[in-house]
């Protein structure tokens, strides 16, 4: 409604009581008696204290009906009468292979439910997967024939999130959950292949963005559309629109090319990503407009620079936080939804190395040997390369 004020300033109940003294004075044309115990006071006070409830109410409405400025359970409440939830958090799995110390001389069965766990204590339960060879539903897991000393199991990890992205071989341990039973003969678990698709519930921001692109879209068929159905796929994506583009940069009219991956993750993704990203898309496009959906293709950002240590601080620390801050600060550029390039800057290369704990200086910083920024074109995305810190 026209008129009505976006924000207020809160009053104390004292501001409030001083507030109605004063203009029960202007009115009165005396000053108000306020002494504790007398009649004004007292009703100078209820209505303070009425004054300050309703200003509590006003402050609940404003977060309410404000997403900007609504946060955790306020922010899904203001959401959901529009169809749009938060994306919620989903463990990760993947393929580990138990084996023995010499082919079986009778068939061994990993059962469902085993527990195997990385040193750290992380734990991963086997699961029923008919795309496994090695699965029998009518044994409940998976077997080791005769003759065989191996099998590759499907396991999931117990704890949802982005903590089940383990590297590859960190699933070593067998038998880690309380009261499970060991495998006769079974002496060995791992992982050759590093999880991946472990994911944190959709943040705050990640999900007002998606409500504004979905508020935005007028339906279907069109940009802000498009970007909803690809942020609706899963938390933490990094996309990019080419509108009557070709995944060169070369034009299409009458076409559309969307770019996906993972934020942050530094690799490329998987294709189940890219076909469920697709499937998203073929819903928000408009009738008769042909798109595609790729994978970016990856360009590395090979970091050179010598670091001058601040008094106290410790080579090997100093290269390992830097080479932490660098590889998350190269991978986060991510894509441009709007189909731009990205650039690393060598500004922001060198900000983000005097940020590190122990860092005084730099010189001789380079970018993939010189001295420029780096830019990716359309379809293609910046990542972390090799990283040769050398310190003073």
């Amino acid at each position: 409604m026209a008129g009505l004020p976006t924000s207020f300033t809160p009053q104390t109940l004292q501001q409030f009581q001083q507030l109605i003294a004063s203009q029960y004075s202007q009115q009165a044309a005396k000053v108000a008696n306020t002494d504790p115990k007398s009649t004004l006071a007292a009703i100078f006070n209820a209505v303070a204290a009425l004054a300050v409830q309703q200003q509590l109410n006003i402050s609940q409405a404003f977060a309410l009906s404000r997403l900007a400025t609504s946060s955790g359970p306020d922010v899904d409440s203001f959401c959901q009468p529009f169809g749009v939830t938060r994306l919620p958090q989903e463990a990760s799995s993947g393929t580990v292979v138990f084996s023995t110390p010499s082919p079986v001389s009778g068939k061994v069965t990993i059962p469902v439910g085993t527990i195997v766990s990385t040193p750290s204590g992380l734990q991963f339960v086997v699961i029923a997967d008919n795309s496994q060879p090695g699965y029998n539903a009518s044994d409940g897991g998976y077997d080791i024939f005769t003759g065989q000393s191996s099998v590759s199991a499907t396991v999931q990890c117990l704890t949802p999130g982005s903590i089940g992205n383990v590297q590859a071989n960190q699933i070593t341990q067998l038998y880690g959950g309380p009261g499970a039973q060991p495998i006769v003969g079974v002496n060995a678990v791992t992982n050759s292949a590093a999880f991946t698709n472990g994911r944190d519930a959709e943040t705050d921001a990640e999900l007002k963005n998606r409500f504004t692109q979905q508020m935005m879209s007028g339906g279907g068929g069109t940009n802000p559309a498009i970007a909803a159905a690809i942020l609706g796929v899963q938390p933490g994506l990094t996309y990019s629109i080419g509108d009557q583009i070709n995944p060169d940069g070369s034009a299409h009219s009458g076409f559309f090319t969307v770019v996906v991956n993972v934020a942050g993750s530094g690799t490329a993704p998987q294709s189940s990503l890219i076909n469920s990203v697709n499937n998203a898309v073929a819903n928000a496009r408009a009738v008769g407009i042909a798109w595609t959906v790729v994978a970016p293709t990856l360009v590395p950002v090979n970091v050179t620079a010598t670091l001058h240590l601040a008094s106290g601080a410790i080579s090997a620390n100093v290269i390992a936080a830097a080479t932490t801050a660098m590889q998350n600060f190269i991978n986060g550029i991510g894509l441009n939804p709007n189909g731009s390039p990205t650039t690393c800057t060598f500004a922001q290369t060198i900000a983000t190395l005097l940020g590190v704990s122990g860092v005084a200086n730099v010189t001789g910083l380079q970018l993939n040997g010189g001295t420029a920024d780096i830019t990716a074109a359309f379809a293609n995305q910046l990542v972390a390369g090799t990283m040769n810190f050398t310190t003073q």
